[in-house]
């Protein structure tokens, strides 16, 4: 028997069993088991664009408790690991990283360095998945840029499809012109804006940054009044090519002093917008 070492390195005695642990493949999801209940994690693929920081250690370790604790039930767990190669975080870390701009490269050029980047911060990241011990089953491992994940999220909408489960509505789209693409709504920052009685006042959307004053300006955003209890909004927006421009005026009960009576007044003149649309 070997004699106990005095000093332990235990980052090579981790990466050894961790090693030993993915061949032997215990934590492998077994397909042709049918004995077994099945256990799937829905694990949201995170963006690999930085370090494994401590928002998600502490997300994978509730996931790697929940699978290890079905393995112990006697399920049969699918715990994958994704990785969403896509996005504006992706786009605007690959400029930074190589010191350009996408509107200065093309686009096949800027798709190579977009994937570049991603390759680096996965490694980067998956490391840091694997020393923190998570019992992940790296065989199910995939990136959203791959075709066969293109091929399953697209039988996965005519399934969805066939199923009644997908319908076509009418939104509004974000469009950031400093990052030249759409963004969600949880990206948009809406600023509240309190207003004295009986004056005038614009928002104007413009360069990708909102501005907003009293009085009357060219080509507003929009625009609003308020009185102690009854505001009116106008919203304008492009309904097609010949950059033709309806109009809605509505009118909102609401607390002047409460931020989110303003809120009220867009939400309820996007709706009208969306009324408008209909009937062009």
């Amino acid at each position: 028997m070997n004699p106990l070492p005095k000093k332990i390195d235990f980052l090579a005695a981790e990466a050894k069993w961790q090693s030993q642990w993915e061949e032997w493949g215990i934590y492998h999801f077994d397909w042709k088991d049918r004995a077994k209940p099945a256990f799937s994690i829905d694990t949201p693929p995170p963006y690999p664009s930085g370090e494994f920081h401590m928002g998600n250690v502490l997300n994978w370790t509730y996931f790697d408790i929940v699978a290890r604790y079905k393995r112990m039930r006697g399920y049969n767990v699918h715990f994958p690991q994704g990785w969403d190669c896509h996005g504006l975080q992706i786009e605007r870390r690959a400029e930074k990283e190589f010191s350009i701009t996408k509107s200065e490269t093309s686009t096949a050029k800027f798709i190579e360095l977009c994937k570049k980047f991603v390759d680096k911060y996965i490694g980067i990241m998956k490391t840091g998945i694997k020393q923190l011990g998570c019992s992940s089953d790296w065989t199910t491992e995939y990136k959203t840029m791959d075709p066969d994940y293109w091929r399953r999220t697209q039988l996965s909408f005519i399934l969805l499809y066939k199923k009644g489960y997908i319908y076509q509505g009418t939104h509004p789209v974000n469009w950031c012109p400093g990052c030249e693409t759409a963004i969600a709504d949880a990206e948009v920052k809406v600023q509240m804006v309190l207003t004295d009685v009986g004056k005038k006042y614009w928002l104007k959307v413009e360069g990708g940054k909102m501005s907003w004053g009293e009085g009357d300006i060219a080509d507003p955003t929009f625009t609003f009044s308020a009185t102690m209890k009854v505001g009116t909004g106008m919203l304008f927006g492009e309904v097609d090519a010949t950059s033709a421009y309806m109009a809605g005026d509505i009118t909102v009960e609401g607390n002047l002093q409460d931020a989110m009576f303003f809120q009220e007044i867009i939400e309820l003149s996007m709706e009208i917008f969306e009324d408008l649309m209909d009937d062009v």
